[in-house]
């Protein structure tokens, strides 16, 4: 896949949708939506995704189907295994931005995004907004650091995500940016 096609930013949602293979970053802002398709979940390579200034007040459940991983890694030896896996492949969304909606809450799924690493969610009425942040950000931190194998020991800066790298002996080394 070329660079060129990696950078487009799809706009129209039915293009996306048909297109879906090649979609890794998906606008829909300013388009007056008051709610997402279901078929969104099928979008399942898109990295960044607009949907500011909007009429939006939740996203479905199947939005969070963009963050799905790879069932398995298929063997070097077996090229038909890692052709099937291909067409599994979840890219981990990393960007999100539904600033400028009328979310009154934070979408209780947004936990299960663990490689969001851009989140705008200024200007809705989120009452506690900063509590709720701060509740995902503890959740990451905890959730990576078991992905990481790192015991409690470590610890993680929830603004900041930032974790040291385990070694292979299980130690820790340097931080990685998460």
């Amino acid at each position: 896949m070329s660079a060129e096609s990696r950078a487009k930013v799809w706009t129209d949602f039915r293009d996306a949708i048909a297109q879906r293979s090649y979609v890794f970053k998906l606008d829909l802002s300013r388009q007056g939506l008051k709610s997402l398709e279901e078929t969104v979940g099928q979008l399942n390579k898109v990295e960044s995704c607009n949907l500011s200034h909007n009429d939006l007040t939740a996203l479905p459940d199947q939005f969070f189907e963009l963050s799905r991983r790879p069932p398995s890694t298929p063997s070097a030896r077996d090229p038909e295994s890692a052709r099937a896996l291909s067409h599994d492949w979840h890219a981990e969304l990393t960007s999100l931005d539904i600033s400028n909606n009328h979310f009154e809450r934070l979408p209780p799924l947004l936990t299960t995004l663990l490689d969001l690493k851009h989140l705008n969610i200024r200007g809705n009425s989120i009452p506690n907004a900063r509590e709720q942040v701060g509740s995902w950000a503890q959740f990451r931190c905890r959730s990576t650091r078991l992905r990481a194998g790192l015991s409690r020991a470590h610890k993680c800066d929830p603004l900041n995500f930032a974790l040291p790298r385990a070694t292979a002996g299980g130690e820790a080394q340097g931080a990685a940016r998460l």
